[in-house]
């Protein structure tokens, strides 16, 4: 199964930016997540468009199973 961590979070310019991180841990966990949004928030480690990072908005964690099909 395919696991991609998703984080929203407002921009200093009003919009949002999603950072997705693809092959997450079976076993992550939401305090986690929240602890890396909140440490990236404080040390203002990305400008997106010229734009830093405000706070957090939201995350999830998405989970893709795929199945393969064969064609004839």
């Amino acid at each position: 199964m395919k696991r991609t961590i998703e984080m929203s979070f407002v921009k200093s310019d009003g919009k949002r930016y999603t950072l997705r991180l693809e092959n997450a841990r079976e076993d992550v966990t939401g305090p986690e997540i929240n602890a890396l949004m909140d440490s990236l928030v404080q040390k203002d480690v990305f400008v997106f468009d010229g734009a830093a990072i405000d706070g957090k908005v939201a995350a999830k964690i998405v989970a893709i199973d795929e199945t393969p099909v064969t064609l004839s």
